[in-house]
């Protein structure tokens, strides 16, 4: 079967190939599980959009298993775990059912090096994780109130859930889980602090407990209650793990902007279980990243998080553009590092890719980072189809008053 090659794209009026970005390298799949052809352009911000199974999770996961194969391998033998086939370490990384999907066929290219299963499976031990990342499935790292190692979930949940647990785990013992966890006067600028408290934790506060001879999350409302994990509300759930994983991304007050050795975020679904306000404030955080020199990867379901994207294209290289970003994000625009962080953000390039099935069983991508309104193209032109539902009830009450 052949592949279909998208164009090269156009982002910020910067071509998204080319040695000279100082974006997120290309990455290209082919012929992997339902994945026939995706490309990641070079870009700072990459957002992926596309319905359920269109395989988002797992072009991130590649980008993961491209950049940091030398540690993923160290990890899983430091953990006890050993392959004498290629594919059994497919299963080890991706999860169970996923030995078959890596054939002859597949192809998976980053920054032109073309990169073999059995090459990956040798790989050496050299270097620490360069890439962060936090997974759609965060909760099950805190599932039981507390994070678990690595070895304590089943073979068959995909690596990066293991590792993120573990890694919470980790930054909670070496002394995150002492005081309170949120808000921290040493973590987040304020504005940012404020942002949260307002759409996620309303004035409570988050800290660990220790009951009996375990500890275990809790929000403390001032004079009112003390609510355990499984009391809380959904969202704060599901945010509670991506907190975490932003605080490791955001050093104290006083360190470096960010982790020496780290150099890309990837955020899956950062939307999950969130109200639209709340994801602004996420994604204020993502501009954040940005503006301390990450590279930062999202998939999302979320139409809110495209706003903001659009939002920022539009501003880039207006006069009052970090003031008005500023402000469309609900942060004081006086605040000279809240400024600051603004004028960086802006400075980045963006790229949203869309993923929809060629065929069933066969995905193809497609960049509509302009996210024109006005496109041909109904992909680009509803924003991978987040947008899509609106536009048909709009059309259908337009004129309803006028029979």
């Amino acid at each position: 079967m052949s592949s279909r090659k998208p164009r090269s794209a156009v982002v910020n009026g910067q071509s998204t190939r080319g040695s000279g970005s100082a974006g997120l390298p290309t990455l290209t799949v082919e012929n992997f599980a339902q994945l026939q052809y995706v490309e990641l352009p070079r870009a700072d911000l990459v957002v992926l959009v596309g319905p359920q199974a269109t395989g988002k999770s797992l072009v991130l996961e590649l980008l993961k298993l491209a950049i940091d194969r030398n540690r993923i391998v160290r990890v899983l033998k430091q953990h006890g775990y050993k392959w004498e086939r290629p594919q059994e370490l497919a299963a080890l990384y991706f999860g169970g059912g996923f030995e078959q999907s890596w054939t002859a066929s597949t192809r998976l290219r980053y920054a032109g090096e073309k990169l073999t299963l059995r090459d990956i499976a040798k790989s050496r031990y050299p270097g620490e994780d360069t890439v962060f990342y936090i997974p759609a499935h965060r909760t099950l790292a805190i599932a039981d109130g507390w994070p678990r190692r690595f070895t304590e979930y089943q073979v068959d949940t995909p690596y990066v859930a293991r590792r993120f647990s573990e890694e919470l785990l980790t930054a909670l013992n070496q002394g995150l889980g002492k005081g309170k966890i949120f808000p921290h006067d040493r973590r987040l600028k304020d504005a940012f602090r404020k942002l949260i408290d307002e759409a996620v934790f309303h004035g409570a506060t988050l800290k660990l407990e220790v009951s009996g001879m375990r500890k275990q999350f809790v929000l403390e409302y001032e004079e009112t209650a003390t609510l355990p994990f499984m009391a809380w509300t959904a969202g704060q759930r599901e945010f509670t793990p991506l907190l975490l994983g932003l605080y490791h991304l955001l050093p104290p007050g006083g360190s470096p902007p960010k982790r020496t050795n780290v150099q890309w975020a990837i955020i899956e679904e950062p939307e999950m279980g969130l109200h639209p306000k709340a994801i602004v404030a996420v994604m204020a955080v993502v501009l954040d990243l940005l503006a301390r020199g990450y590279k930062v990867a999202l998939s999302t379901h979320s139409p809110t998080v495209l706003e903001v994207i659009w939002g920022m294209s539009q501003l880039k290289g207006v006069k009052d553009g970090p003031a008005r970003l500023c402000k469309m994000m609900g942060l004081p625009g006086r605040d000279k590092s809240v400024l600051r962080t603004a004028t960086e953000a802006l400075k980045r390039t963006y790229s949203v890719v869309h993923l929809q099935h060629d065929q069933p069983g066969r995905v193809i991508s497609k960049d509509i980072s302009s996210l024109n309104p006005g496109a041909a193209d109904q992909r680009e032109l509803n924003w991978g189809g987040l947008i899509g539902f609106s536009a048909t009830v709009n059309d259908m009450v337009a004129n309803i008053h006028e029979r």
